[in-house]
């Protein structure tokens, strides 16, 4: 009654188009796998880098609920990773490993949201997995839930910063939700058991990484 979600063939993620106002939002439940040497504290990448943003083969799409409750799409995929960091911790490794990834998005009549469920089996070491919701959305901040407000954040790292003792990072904690809007237009990523988050600003608007 509220939406509609069509899943991508070829990168697994989803388009939603909200049907009170005809917007859709493209390019939801990326997955994007960085290489990480940080501590228990910090997120910090290995000098070089491999981004992997996309399955290693096209994803097997089906319709597994279609019922008077609920209808659900599962999305099956599988990313080629690298194994872990080379031993100097400098950059990923060449050995790779695969990472399946299985996604169930779920529509409830009368519910206005879409349920999102993945599980990952990891295999790798040494990364950072998130998931990316891009929007159209052009905001300066951020809204997530803390311990005892809901905290506006800006969305860009403070300028000239070359002399702090530790650089400022650009994720932040949130306990379970995260809201990006226009004013009028917005997406919450309301989600369990993740609590970072981070909102990256591009050329068409902010996506929110989980």
């Amino acid at each position: 009654g509220f939406f509609i979600v069509e899943a991508d063939p070829t990168t697994g993620t989803f388009a939603l188009t909200d049907k009170d106002g005809g917007t859709v939002l493209r390019g939801l439940n990326r997955f994007v796998d960085g290489g990480d040497r940080g501590d228990e504290y910090n997120y910090c990448p290995p000098e070089t880098d491999r981004v992997v943003d996309a399955p290693v083969a096209p994803p097997t799409i089906r319709l597994i609920e279609s019922g008077p409750a609920r209808q659900t799409l599962q999305i099956e995929m599988a990313y080629r990773l690298p194994a872990a960091l080379t031993a100097d911790r400098s950059a990923r490794a060449e050995e790779t490993v695969e990472l399946p990834i299985v996604t169930r998005v779920s529509l409830s009549p009368g519910v206005r949201r879409v349920n999102i469920q993945t599980t990952v089996d990891n295999r790798a070491r040494d990364h950072r997995l998130r998931v990316h919701f891009p929007t159209p959305i052009r905001t300066d901040v951020s809204h997530a839930e803390g311990h005892f407000d809901v905290v506006t954040r800006p969305v860009d790292t403070p300028p000239n910063t070359a002399d702090w003792a530790e650089q400022p990072s650009p994720t932040h904690p949130q306990r379970t939700f995260v809201d990006v809007n226009g004013g009028e237009r917005g997406l919450m990523v309301i989600n369990r058991g993740l609590p970072e988050y981070e909102v990256l600003r591009g050329e068409t608007g902010a996506t929110v990484a989980l």
